[in-house]
């Protein structure tokens, strides 16, 4: 049994629903099972000052040597600190493992990964005709976090200087006026209007964070036959997890005006812009070939294999497998 102290972000749709099977474990969110449970998981929205895990009764009773305490989140480190109010500091030494985006997570835990990109995506020289095809647009940018830390703030001056240089770019949410003609609401038809554009900015609200790249790269670009341009993390944790030529990093220009000058020539050189697809046009080319490739164009880049099970399966695999061994994770803030 998988325990969720409580459902993310109070949601009940999500990727471990009640009475899910992932291997031998069935995941449940009835906190009475808890003395049955091999693994309890706290997302980052369960851990609230009325609900301190440790001041709990059911878990100061009910605790066990091999029962594993895990802490899930997908947010960065400054989010949960500033936005969340958490104090990392309260948590050291209560959890055995972290769930999370970080590549030396104990359970990884990803926004996307190549593996999935490539078995998700359809591939063929045909598939990106029709994706050229359908190009009428040039930039897209959806944000809604404006000025509450300092990385959201930095991305929209740095956008803003793009404009200001001529460049034409859609700018939609809460930041800006909403777009009348993208149903951001609507999946299906969300989809169909992305799919316009030839570039998506997925722009982070945190520079430099270790590894977070968000669905603004994966589901909101890639996924949609779009190009990322990225802000936020450093180029080879970009590397190290996209597929090969995918993507257009703002850090390969010296200033926002050069990037600007860059996605105009694209905009207008079907040639060029095309070879952001040169990872679809092959049907047959395998995960394992295009990191290949990969860590031969960029040898001082550690290129990273996503697991082939999901975050559930491995979880299920670890909490099964304890064998009587003892570990904690001293602190969640290192």
């Amino acid at each position: 049994v998988i325990l969720l102290w409580s459902h993310p972000w109070g949601l009940w749709d999500t990727s471990a629903p009640e009475g899910s099977t992932f291997g031998r474990c069935k995941i449940t969110y009835n906190r009475a099972r808890i003395s049955e449970a091999h693994a309890v998981v706290f997302h980052l929205t369960a851990v609230f000052p009325n609900d301190i895990p440790w001041k709990n009764y059911l878990l100061y009773f009910f605790r066990r040597r091999n029962q594993l305490y895990v802490y899930w989140s997908m947010e960065n480190p400054w989010v949960m600190r500033y936005l969340y109010k958490r104090d990392f500091k309260r948590f050291n030494n209560f959890f055995n493992m972290t769930m999370t985006y970080r590549r030396t997570a104990d359970i990884y835990d990803s926004y996307g990964t190549r593996r999935e990109t490539l078995n998700k995506v359809a591939k063929g020289k045909h598939v990106v005709d029709k994706i050229m095809q359908n190009k009428n647009a040039s930039a897209i940018w959806i944000v809604s976090n404006c000025n509450t830390m300092r990385g959201a703030f930095e991305r929209i001056s740095y956008v803003d200087a793009m404009v200001q240089y001529g460049f034409k770019i859609h700018r939609c949410g809460y930041c800006f006026d909403l777009c009348e003609n993208l149903p951001l609401h609507e999946a299906a038809k969300w989809s169909e209007a992305i799919q316009k554009f030839k570039f998506y900015f997925s722009f982070e609200n945190n520079m430099h964070c270790k590894d977070y790249i968000t669905e603004k790269f994966w589901e909101a670009a890639l996924w949609h036959g779009v190009v990322p341009v990225v802000y936020g993390p450093k180029d080879e944790d970009v590397i190290a997890v996209a597929p090969r030529n995918s993507y257009i990093h703002a850090s390969w220009f010296a200033s926002p005006e050069e990037l600007a000058q860059y996605l105009t020539f694209l905009d207008g050189n079907d040639e060029e812009y095309r070879k952001y697809f040169a990872w679809r046009e092959n049907e047959d080319i395998t995960v394992e070939e295009m990191e290949s490739q990969i860590a031969t164009e960029h040898p001082k880049v550690p290129i990273f294999s996503a697991p082939l099970l999901s975050q559930w399966h491995r979880l299920c695999d670890a909490a099964l497998n304890i064998n009587d061994k003892t570990w904690v994770v001293e602190s969640l803030a290192d």
